[in-house]
């Protein structure tokens, strides 16, 4: 059987939204020996709620693609600064895919500042293209960063340029 750390980095890394509803899943098997969704997100919600803001935040299921869900930058950001400062933050960390080098984002920033310094989850549903994660800065801090674009016009690549634009300057800080 795989570690928690396996099945998260199939889910972060390749992107496999399966692994992440299976990921909420467990959460709620371990915390209330019910491992349904609905029960998930209630045990989720109990852990997280004193250490980030839950205000407008709504989660209907474990991988992002239910139109239900709202989660807005602030959300993402404080969450991965209560990463950063976890004894998990290495090893979620390596979960993620770097910007020019590997998984879903092997082709972001490739040959700009952002490449090699970007760790970051993509999501891409229909008009909609998100990126949240850490940049490693050229002064040395990791700042974190949560993009979503929503209802965008033009193609998938044109919105990746105007954000590549974003994490560049956030590399080169």
């Amino acid at each position: 059987s795989k570690t928690v750390k396996e099945i998260a980095y199939w889910a972060n890394f390749k992107s496999v939204n399966l692994f992440a509803e299976g990921l909420l899943n467990y959460i709620g098997f371990s915390q209330k020996n019910d491992g349904s969704t609905k029960a998930s997100l209630i045990a989720l919600e109990k852990f997280w709620t004193d250490k980030i803001n839950f205000e407008g935040l709504v989660l209907k299921d474990g991988c992002g693609l239910s139109k239900e869900n709202a989660i807005s930058a602030t959300h993402f950001c404080d969450l991965l600064k209560y990463l950063y400062t976890s004894k998990n933050y290495s090893d979620f960390k390596s979960t993620l895919p770097v910007a020019g080098v590997s998984g879903t984002i092997k082709n972001l920033c490739k040959g700009q500042a952002g490449e090699g310094r970007i760790f970051a989850k993509s999501g891409t549903i229909s008009k909609v293209k998100s990126y949240a994660g850490y940049v490693v800065s050229n002064s040395g801090k990791n700042l974190a960063f949560a993009i979503t674009v929503n209802n965008f016009s033009g193609t998938n690549s044109q919105i990746i340029t105007e954000i590549e634009k974003v994490l560049n300057e956030l590399a080169n800080y």
